[in-house]
């Protein structure tokens, strides 16, 4: 018999394994089919189609690529020229020509807020940290410029303004309802005598705390002085 010969119905031998004739594409149909075994024989059965694959889903947001590296994409487009932060829900990523920057660990300036970035992503730091050789004050890993007071820091005070320690700070200071002596920045625990803070007000400072209840006589360089309610009354006269 000739190649490709069809033979009479009843002398066909169908697979029972479907054979692909045409692949399906993303856009276009496929089919399958059941082929006569006869040797030479071209006849099928059971044509079937096979429909088409679609478009699939593109990747978008922060995606892994085929070696586990992490990029930025947009409809299967990695964002080649996106250099900044993106928060995706799970974190805050540091990207540089769209890719994660996961090992990078230090500043980064966004939009006009410096964060601290480590392993890739800002993290959620409160309180103190040296950065780039200056005390910096983070809240949510954030450095918070809107923040003036007391912070603590490894058992001690700092002043802290526009987000940084302020070392030339010398004052009393307000922190949990009590006033604390500020030297260098610092709250100054071993200071014990009498201040004159900048609103002119001199107080009795015991362990660099101002003791507002106290009343009773204290000295300094100029001489002994009456407090009355932890500040020098002037104007009492007595014993």
């Amino acid at each position: 018999s000739a190649y490709n010969e069809v033979l009479p119905l009843a002398d066909h031998n169908y697979s029972s394994e479907f054979t692909v004739d045409v692949a399906a594409t993303a856009t276009t149909d496929g089919s399958k089919s059941r082929h006569c075994t006869v040797s030479g024989c071209a006849a099928k059965t059971d044509i079937t189609v096979i429909p088409a694959l679609g478009e699939g889903e593109k990747k978008n947001g922060i995606c892994a690529d085929e070696k586990g590296k992490l990029f930025w994409y947009v409809n299967d487009q990695i964002q080649t020229s996106y250099i900044g932060l993106l928060d995706n829900g799970a974190a805050n990523w540091y990207i540089v020509n769209g890719k994660v920057q996961l090992s990078y660990n230090g500043m980064v300036t966004y939009n006009g807020e410096r964060y601290y970035v480590k392993g890739g992503c800002v993290n959620d730091f409160d309180g103190l940290m040296k950065q780039d050789g200056k005390w910096l004050y983070f809240a949510d890993g954030k450095v918070d410029t809107s923040y003036e007071g007391l912070v603590p820091c490894n058992g001690m005070l700092a002043y802290v303004k526009n987000g940084e320690v302020d070392f030339n700070k010398k004052d009393m200071v307000e922190y949990n309802g009590q006033l604390y002596y500020v030297k260098y920045g610092l709250w100054s625990s071993g200071f014990s005598g009498l201040y004159k803070a900048s609103n002119g007000t001199w107080y009795y400072v015991d362990k660099g705390i101002a003791v507002e209840d106290y009343t009773g006589l204290a000295k300094n360089d100029f001489g002994w002085w009456y407090m009355e309610n932890g500040q020098i009354n002037l104007k009492y006269t007595g014993f």
